[in-house]
C-alpha cells in the first residue's frame, strides 16, 4: 500500500456553526498545511452517522492510500481503457477512479474514527490512525 508515500498526515477539522456554515478539514503533512479534498457534492461532517461523516471518511482514506486509492483498471480516470470512447464508463469503479476497497475501508473509518467524534468540536486525526483500520480492512477482505 501506498500510505501517501509512508508520510504520516494530520487532519484536523473545525466546525462551523453558524446556520449553513461548511465544516473546514485541513491536512497537515510534508507538503505544508492544505484543506482536504472533498470528491464528493457533500460538505464533511462529523459525530454521527450520516452522510457528511461518510464524505469525510471516504476522503481521508483516498488521501491516506494516495496512488493506491485509485481504479487499478483505468488508473483513477474513471474511463474504460478498452472501449477507446471518452464517454465509456469504467466498468470497474463505475466512472469515480477509486478501487471498490476505497468504499469499504471507508465505511469502517466512518464507523470507528469519524462518526464517535464530538459533534460540534474540532478534532484532530492522524493518517497512521487511519491507516490502522485501513490495514485491518485490507487483512480482512483478503
Amino acid at each position: 500500500m501506498d500510505t501517501a508515500d509512508n508520510e504520516i498526515r494530520i487532519y484536523r477539522g473545525t466546525p462551523d456553526l453558524r446556520p449553513g456554515g461548511r465544516c473546514v478539514v485541513e491536512v497537515e503533512g510534508l507538503d505544508g498545511t492544505h484543506p482536504l479534498v472533498n470528491h464528493t457534492e457533500t460538505d464533511f461532517a462529523w459525530g454521527y452517522g450520516g452522510a457528511g461523516p461518510a464524505t469525510l471518511a471516504e476522503c481521508i482514506v483516498i488521501d491516506a492510500l494516495g496512488r493506491d486509492a485509485r481504479c487499478r483498471r483505468c488508473a483513477g480516470g474513471g474511463i474504460d481503457p478498452e472501449s477507446g470512447r471518452e464517454e465509456a464508463t469504467c466498468r470497474d469503479c463505475g466512472g469515480d477512479g477509486w478501487s471498490d476497497f476505497v468504499a469499504l475501508a471507508a465505511q469502517v473509518v466512518k464507523d470507528h474514527l469519524v462518526a464517535p467524534l464530538p459533534q460540534d468540536v474540532s478534532f484532530q486525526l492522524t493518517s497512521e490512525q487511519a491507516m490502522d483500520i485501513i490495514l485491518r480492512v485490507r487483512l480482512d477482505s483478503d
